[in-house]
């Protein structure tokens, strides 16, 4: 031993030499040559012993692993890193720190339906001949999500493409939307002595080769994969000789009889499935009638490929195959063992060293134990050896070290992956880490590699190389330094070189023993390993203790000589656009994070959104008193297709979509009428032939024939009740009679003005008001309560079945949010709106995870704005985000003494600060889905925000994007779009443009706008009562202008939610564009009847015309808009929100209509018609470019396709977890819907 200890001494006095210590530090050698083979081998073989069952990921076994090391990390004295348990003593629930970070995983194997169908035309029959395969027997499978898809084949050799080697095996075939059946291995594997295997091997290799391949599959668009064995291939195992139609090969050292069973498969719970396109592995039978029947000879296309290197590919004839995967999941607990020493520094120990190695393996199957010892157990060893060796010094290092034994590394580095998405310290802290794996055997078993050790190193961190080589001159290891740009490889270092941490990597290469049973103890080199660890230790303290960060280079990293487009890994999408029909088109929505929810706010999640439901009808129907019959009928066409003309088939579903996106036959957004492109009568043969089909339209002892003929004009006619709300109908029309919504029937303006006015109104949110006998009545919607005697109204069946959902809701809600949930039923009951006061006061000052909104809320559909719409949302927070924009929320007090209006109408206390959120929607119906907002601001009624405050969301998921600001990189080359649209002095400004403001003008509106300005005291009742039809529109102008107004404020820059001025001016850039550019968003039209929009047009129309703020100039012929500049906007924004303040303060109905008139709803017909001929002639223009035969229509009905939750049962029937499933299928989305309805109904 003694004479091991001379070199470490040399080691310590060239430390003292380069200034690193002041002193000779004999705590280093003490703590160096603490790290003995004795300790060693006793803690890897428990590690590795049978007792632990090969540390299985998610397994017993693993967790008596984790157990073991943080029990030696507690005597060692490391702080616990992990998360805090709870437990409860009493009736205390009790945190303690742990040292674990729980990592939660999906665990998926397949479902009970899993095929394969290969169907085949017999070449002298003609017949149809259908072959079907099962899982585990004929194939296995890579999955994506659950898939049904038949399609023709298509052979692609290996399923290769290479353009510096001239090989593309997807050219000259078409294979977009097709399945294809591929070799496994590269071109050359018949003869790996051949020319073609050689030139291919150095190109697909090791780790990557696989995922370079997958990346190509989806670029190709195929929809499957087939994977076979390449049948002149030549395999070790007698896996051929087994068993022709079993897929898995027998491995040489396995005695049993049947294939092993599959290793489990985890992904992390955010993460999507392990390929983006199914891949099967399929056995020799199923290939064999693949090729059978299409006169294709597999054999005589891989001889070509491998002997020529050229490509084989060919479209199968007469074959099609039909698969089916599902998927079974369940929720899995595991842990990153996870403990740190604090450093000495004040300053540097906000830094951190983190050392890892991941401390799972296979575990055990089929009798067999994967014990693991060099696989991972000695790098775990390692870590924790490193760990007692730190602790044993007697003084701390300057910086923090955190000692890491990842999970999940076997099942594709997931604890890592984890935890630098969620680290300990900012990931920006992390100056290195330290990686081990497979540190305990020789490479290849060789005798000469038995002191040799590889290190791979970040090449852009050069002193490391230097570092390791001088450290081990007192080691003596025979180290391979590699300086490397980390992007890709099989081991936990990856993550951390993924997100610029500087790597360090320990291992001694394979052997025969790899990912097998007898990679076991007694094989390990434990004097290697001890040298290896030493050297490990001395390479984190030096780092640990030097005075400043090691050095990143970006220039170090060779860069290619022609620009290459590289594909960056983007986080998964929060929507992506689903399938377009005609004019129609839904994205789908996922709520990324929910599976991580605990179950008990899953359950609260799913009740809620089960009382939801029913706000589709509610919405519908309000809408218009005939749009659930006509959903009926065109449901009953889509679902009972057969021998309807195909043309007629497509017009009606055309229609049916447009229909499910507004939940009515009118565009919401506009407020016109849409009508089917087929005539009546062929809609009536359409619907005859359904009829017979067995489409049920609950006719309700109508025939078909009677219930079209009162339909037809609701459907067919465009000039029959053409607007579902105007506010500003055709001169002499009523706007409550021209509307064809189901707020009123019978009633003109003046009457319910009289009727309301004299106190008779009672119920001005939730109720119909029609008349009955002469007189004018309220149907006031609620659900009833016989104990009170309070009898239903309308929507009481709808509303019972909320009720009944909300009360189950109650059992998984916290103590205050039960309170809310109880306030919302007895309103549902009693209709009375004094208890939808009480359940607005309990909801906006409750603020927790889950959270919803139900009811009657919003009055833009109503030309009066008093009748609220059914809407159901129900959301999480994203708690990451939740603090920005509280942040934002605080300063309300410090934006309304900013505010340009007259200080009378500021806010003076902030009893009540709003809450804000940034959230990801679950589920939203009614008014709140398919049409999904931006940003919700609630309650209403100005007098609860006063003295409640208000509650103010962002839907990140359907924003999308980041909610902070961000730079971006200045435009380099403008679109044709651009060219067309954007004044040229716009495209020359960007540029130049170097950030954006994220959601801040969407953030600003509704938590700032909506809550900011008092109301005279003169007011008796809220501002919405003396503005009627205008008080939406201006409220919506003064939300967006208070946004607009703020922008330059440089408290927003330090926050991050503006990037630059720069940013805030491409906001006004964008008001000034669209001057013009909102022609072209209608037609058919000459007047705006949405909110929202008429909000924009009336802010665009006064600063262009009131302020001079805008100018819009004719270049070449064609007219463009531009700022005149920056500060004469910003001076005419101050203006108009202080106009529109001052009239919600005083009620002044007079100014309101005279301002909104004016600016907010008239289309100038000479330049909407200049502006829709211009953008037709670039639409025509873009069709002739693309080569398309006309140009596509724009969309115009547009929603999203929301998540569905189902329950998962256990044998007994008791639901143990709730499931969060993205169909991305939207007409079956609403069809079940419908379907769930009518049953619970």
């Amino acid at each position: 031993m003694k004479k091991k200890v001379i070199p470490l001494i040399v080691t310590l006095i060239f430390l003292l030499t380069s200034g690193l210590f002041s002193q000779v530090d004999l705590s280093v050698q003490k703590a160096v040559e603490s790290i003995t083979i004795d300790d060693i081998k006793a803690e890897l073989s428990f590690l590795a012993s049978d007792y632990l069952e090969g540390r299985e990921t998610a397994s017993r076994g693993l967790e008596i692993a984790a157990e073991y090391i943080s029990s030696l990390y507690r005597i060692w004295g490391l702080k616990p890193a992990g998360d805090k348990s709870y437990q409860r003593i009493g009736r205390k629930r009790v945190a303690r720190d742990t040292y674990y970070q729980f990592v939660d995983m999906i665990e998926y194997t397949p479902g009970d339906v899993n095929y394969i169908k290969v169907f085949v035309k017999d070449r002298d029959s003609g017949a149809e001949i259908v072959h079907k395969f099962d899982i585990n027997t004929d194939f296995s499978v890579y999955f994506s999500e659950n898939s049904q898809v038949k399609a023709p084949v298509v052979f692609a050799g290996y399923g290769l493409k290479k353009p510096g080697l001239d090989f593309n095996e997807y050219e000259g075939v078409n294979v977009r939307g097709k399945i294809i059946v591929v070799f496994s291995g590269i071109p050359g594997g018949s003869d790996t002595s051949s020319v073609v295997f050689k030139k291919f091997k150095n190109i697909y290799k090791s780790y990557t080769t696989y995922q370079q391949i997958r990346e190509t599959y989806k670029e190709e668009g195929v929809l499957a994969v087939l994977r076979m064995n390449p049948p002149l291939n030549k395999f070790p195992s007698p896996a051929r000789n087994w068993a022709k139609n079993v897929i898995f090969y027998k491995p040489d050292w396995y005695e049993g009889d049947k294939p092993l069973p599959p290793s489990r498969r985890f992904k992390l719970v955010d993460a999507p499935y392990e390929s983006d396109v199914p891949i099967f592995t399929i056995s020799d039978r199923l290939a064999e009638v693949l090729f059978k029947y299409s006169g294709y000879c597999p054999v005589k296309a891989q001889k070509k490929i491998d002997s020529e290197g050229v490509p084989a590919s060919i479209e199968l004839d007469n074959v099609r195959v039909e698969f089916k995967t599902s998927v079974k999941t369940k929720i899995m607990r595991t842990y990153n063992v996870v403990g740190y020493i604090e450093g000495s520094d004040p300053v540097l120990k906000n830094e951190l060293v983190v050392i890892g190695a991941h401390y799972d393996h296979l575990g055990k199957r089929g009798g067999y134990i994967w014990n693991g010892a060099d696989d991972n157990a000695s790098g775990t060893v390692g870590v924790m050896e490193i760990a007692k060796a730190f602790s044993l010094m007697d003084r701390k290092p300057k910086r923090s070290v955190l000692f890491a034994c990842w999970t999940g590394e076997e099942k594709g580095l997931l604890g890592s992956k984890f935890f630098t998405e969620h680290p300990f310290f900012p990931i920006r802290n992390i100056v290195l880490n330290l990686n081990m794996d497979m540190i305990g055997r020789n490479s290849m078993d060789k005798e000469e590699n038995k002191n040799r050790v590889f290190c791979t190193v970040s090449k852009q961190a050069p002193e490391l190389k230097e570092m390791v080589q001088r450290n081990n001159k007192g080691i003596g290891l025979d180290v391979r330094v590699r300086e490397a740009n980390i992007t890709r490889g099989g081991s936990d270092h990856v993550p951390f070189a993924l997100k610029k941490v500087p790597v360090i990597y320990f291992a001694c290469g394979g052997h025969k023993d790899y990912h097998k049973p007898s990679d076991t103890v007694d094989k390990i080199n434990f004097e290697k390993m001890q040298k290896i660890v030493r050297l490990a230790f001395l390479n984190a303290w030096e780092i640990a203790n030097r005075e400043s960060r090691l050095k990143w280079d970006e220039s170090k990293v060779k860069k290619p000589e022609k620009e290459v487009k590289v594909k960056t890994k983007l986080p998964p999408p929060s929507r992506e656009p689903l399938q377009r029909v005609g004019d129609a088109r839904a994205d789908q929505l996922y709520a990324r994070g929910f599976e991580k929810l605990p179950l008990k706010q899953k359950m609260l999640a799913f009740y809620l959104y089960l009382a939801g439901l029913p706000g589709r009808d509610i919405f519908t129907d309000q809408n218009h008193k005939y749009a659930l019959k006509i959903r009926d009928i065109l449901e009953g066409i889509y679902t009972h297709p057969d021998g309807i003309d195909p043309d007629v088939y497509e017009k009606i579903k055309i229609y049916t979509h447009r229909f499910w996106l507004n939940c009515c036959q009118y565009r919401l957004g506009q407020k016109d009428k849409f009508v089917p492109d087929c005539t009546y009568e062929e809609f009536l043969r359409a619907a005859k032939i359904a009829q017979k089909n067995g489409a049920n339209f609950k006719l309700n002892g109508q025939t078909l024939e009677e219930r079209l003929n009162i339909l037809k004009p609701y459907i067919f006619d465009k000039n029959f009740e053409p607007s579902v709300c105007s506010k500003n109908p055709p001169s002499g029309e009523d706007i409550l009679i021209y509307s064809a919504n189901n707020f009123y029937e019978g009633v003109t303006l003046e009457e319910v003005n009289r009727w309301a006015k004299a106190g008779l109104e009672k119920h001005p949110l939730n109720s119909k008001v029609i008349k009955e006998n002469g007189k004018i009545v309220e149907k006031v919607y609620r659900a009833g309560d016989p104990e009170k005697g309070i009898p239903p109204g309308m929507y009481a069946k709808e509303l019972n079945i909320s009720i009944k959902y909300l009360s189950k809701a109650l059992k998984f809600a916290e103590p205050e949010q039960k309170e809310v949930i109880k306030a919302l039923i007895k309103y549902f009951k009693t209709g009375d709106p004094k208890d939808f006061d009480d359940y607005n006061i309990k909801w906006v000052q409750n603020d927790p995870i889950v959270d919803f909104i139900l009811g009657f809320i919003e009055v833009y559909m109503d030309a009066r704005g008093q009748k609220g719409s059914f809407e159901s949302l129900v959301y999480f927070k994203d708690q990451d985000a939740a603090k920005f924009f509280q942040k934002i929320a605080e300063l309300a007090p410090y934006f309304e003494k900013k505010a340009p209006w007259l200080d009378k109408y500021k806010k003076t206390e902030f009893k009540n600060p709003p809450i804000s959120n940034n959230i990801l929607v679950i589920h939203g119906a009614g008014d709140a889905g398919p049409g999904t907002p931006a940003g919700i601001n609630l309650p209403n009624a100005q007098w609860i925000r006063e003295k409640y405050g208000s509650k103010n969301v962002m839907l990140a998921n359907v924003m999308g994007g980041s909610y902070k600001a961000i730079p971006v990189k200045p435009l380099k080359e403008p679109t044709d779009y651009m060219k067309e649209f954007y004044h040229p002095e716009h495209i020359e400004f960007l540029k130049t443009l170097d950030g954006n403001v994220g959601y801040t003008v969407v953030t600003l509106h509704e938590i700032i706008g909506h809550g900011s300005g008092k109301v005279s005291e003169k007011l008796t009742g809220d501002p919405a009562d003396y503005l009627g039809e205008y008080y939406s529109t201006l409220e919506e102008a003064r939300a967006n202008l208070m946004a607009y107004w703020n922008l330059y404020d440089p408290v927003l820059k330090e926050l991050g939610a503006v990037y630059s001025d720069k940013a805030a001016d491409a906001v006004y850039w964008a008001i000034a564009r669209n001057t013009l550019l909102t022609y072209t968003r209608y037609r058919g039209v000459d007047t705006i009847e949405e909110d929202h929009q008429r909000a924009s047009f009336l802010v665009q129309n006064y600063l262009w015309k009131k302020c001079g703020a805008i100018t819009v100039e004719r270049i070449n012929g064609k007219l463009y808009a531009k700022p005149v500049s920056i500060e004469k906007m910003r001076e005419g924004i101050g203006e108009l929100l202080a106009e529109i303040m001052r009239i919600k303060a005083e009620g002044d109905y007079e100014a309101a209509k005279s301002l909104v008139q004016t600016y907010g709803i008239y289309l100038d017909k000479e330049l909407h018609k200049e502006m829709l001929a211009r953008y037709d002639d670039y639409r025509k223009k873009q069709a002739e470019k693309k080569k398309e035969k006309a140009p596509k229509n724009p969309i115009k009905h547009f929603g999203i396709s929301m998540p569905v939750l189902r329950p998962v049962y256990n044998s007994k029937g008791e639901i143990i977890d709730i499931k969060i499933e993205y169909w991305k299928d939207f007409a079956r989305e609403q069809l079940y819907y419908s379907s769930y309805l009518w049953n619970i109904y």
